[in-house]
């Protein structure tokens, strides 16, 4: 489910000092942040940090907010390098409860990772199938990214499915660039995208 308060997007002023009226971004981030699903990195001044990397923690966190951020009282920590206490501790308890997430292998998560797009693209399919909204059936769709074949076989379903939404596009060069990172600021993006297209379906 969306949570909803804060001013309306179309009236948000940014209190960031890095987040300007003109940005491409300022109306995907007046969108996470009026929905309190991405925050401030910085309060002395106020900073949304757009050009710095998006991680696997702040990711788990942002959907773990959209859903409500549940009780995860009980619920073991399936990883190694989850710490109690920070921010994305019970989000990624949470996530990977419900198989929205899993680590590399060896109880290892990289909360503190950088996340690629590739990945971001299966957490969101997974997010979906978990919020029963995912495709149903066998289905397939055609990637027409020029580097399609670097994309991993494990990540192809996500990609496809995010590619259909229109959540993560490609560069204008006709590439995706599967284990490339992702800012903040496309976070924001590709997360608005995704809450209108998919998560809004009642």
């Amino acid at each position: 489910m969306n949570i909803k308060f804060g001013p309306a997007a179309s009236e948000w002023q940014s209190p960031f000092g890095d987040v300007a009226t003109g940005d491409w971004f300022y109306g995907d981030v007046a969108y996470v942040y009026t929905k309190g699903l991405m925050l401030g990195t910085g309060t002395d001044p106020m900073l949304f940090s757009p050009q710095a990397k998006l991680t696997r923690g702040m990711v788990v966190t942002v959907l773990y907010r959209s859903a409500g951020s549940l009780d995860v009282n009980g619920i073991a920590d399936p990883f190694n390098d989850i710490p109690s206490g920070q921010y994305y501790t019970d989000a990624v308890k949470w996530a990977a409860t419900n198989n929205i997430v899993s680590g590399y292998g060896n109880g290892a998560f990289g909360p503190n990772d950088n996340i690629t797009r590739e990945q971001l693209a299966v957490i969101l399919y997974n997010y979906a199938v978990f919020e029963d909204k995912g495709p149903v059936g066998m289905w397939a769709v055609r990637l027409g990214f020029t580097d399609a074949g670097d994309i991993s076989d494990w990540a192809t379903e996500g990609v496809m499915f995010c590619s259909m939404k229109g959540i993560i596009n490609g560069y204008p060069d006709g590439s995706f660039v599967p284990q490339g990172g992702a800012t903040r600021a496309e976070g924001a993006a590709m997360l608005h995208r995704f809450m209108e297209t998919v998560d809004a379906i009642k």
